[in-house]
């Protein structure tokens, strides 16, 4: 525990540190977010600072693969897959490219992570992981419209599946969740509304990676997959029953929208900090407890149905819905 803790702080400051550093050259290189019909800030603000938290993550799970918690294949998969989605969204970040290569570069570095994996050698759970890696980076990406918001989401979710896994005996891997919620945490210091500076998709795509991949790593170390989906569900809810809206009417999957409900929370006039807290309030007192009951007794049914009936209903009630 005192060795995830340190990881924790050091991962904090690092970022923090890192991306100021970062700040002045996002700036003098004008890797900004400029602001359109969509946006929910008014001034440009740089963009890409979430590659500040895939460095430092990345040296983390290095020196932690090679030192405290050793596991070679593990740590080297992770973390060449890692920085493969960090590079492809620094590439997005400083020009767009179109949805479809997106999606392909993407798909390649999933399956090199999903059959980099030790899993028996059945193909069919390296395909399905690759599957969900590429939906979980994309939806995670959508959750990245407000100030604050995607780094609450990967901070709970981490340090949530990091006590987890200290609890049953799975000090390894908790260190790489430490590792990546130190570094949300570091970053969402200077996210946080007003925001000085956005993940990007160096982030977003990263990000969303390494908690889906740390996700599959506990799953495969024995933790409950109903634990995992708890610690989801704000990402989960909100991308899915949004697509699935979205698709009854025929829209376009890949268009650009205000649809999501935090979105039409921020319409209503949510303040952003607001929203961000209530995100860290609803995993501390719902999506926490739930996480650990699914783990831990035979209740993982009833957890399950309580958290994604709360989230939906929540998901109607900011959508206008009753």
């Amino acid at each position: 525990m005192l060795i995830a803790a340190l990881t924790f702080a050091c991962a904090a400051l690092a970022t923090s540190v890192a991306t100021l550093r970062l700040l002045p050259l996002l700036i003098r290189h004008g890797v900004l977010d400029q602001p359109n019909a969509r946006s929910g800030h008014s001034v440009a603000t740089p963009r890409g600072g979430g590659l500040a938290v895939a460095l430092v993550t990345l040296a983390a799970w290095l020196i932690a693969g090679l030192t405290v918690a050793p596991g070679a294949l593990a740590t080297a998969v992770l973390v060449a897959m890692g920085a493969g989605f960090a590079a492809l969204g620094w590439a997005d970040d400083r020009r767009s490219r179109s949805v479809w290569s997106r999606l392909a570069l993407q798909t390649v570095l999933a399956l090199g992570f999903g059959f980099g994996q030790s899993t028996g050698g059945a193909p069919g759970w390296a395909l399905g992981l690759a599957a969900f890696i590429v939906w979980h980076v994309n939806a995670f990406n959508f959750m990245d419209g407000a100030d604050g918001l995607a780094p609450s989401q990967a901070l709970m979710f981490s340090l949530g599946l990091g006590l987890l896994l200290l609890a049953s005996g799975k000090p390894d891997l908790a260190i790489g969740a430490a590792a990546v919620a130190g570094a949300s945490g570091g970053f969402l210091r200077l996210n946080w509304a007003p925001a000085r500076v956005f993940l990007g998709d160096s982030g977003s795509y990263f990000l969303g990676f390494a908690l889906a991949a740390l996700g599959a790593m506990a799953y495969i170390d024995g933790v409950d997959w109903s634990a995992l989906a708890c610690l989801a569900a704000p990402v989960v809810v909100d991308t899915s029953l949004t697509l699935v809206a979205r698709a009854s009417r025929g829209a376009r999957m890949w268009q650009a929208h205000r649809e999501h409900a935090y979105q039409r929370l921020l319409a209503r006039g949510w303040p952003a900090a607001r929203l961000a807290t209530a995100l860290v309030v609803l995993h501390l007192a719902c999506l926490w407890p739930a996480a650990w009951l699914a783990a831990t007794s035979s209740y993982a049914v009833p957890a399950l149905i309580f958290v994604y009936g709360l989230l939906a209903i929540i998901w109607l009630r900011a959508r206008g819905m009753h």
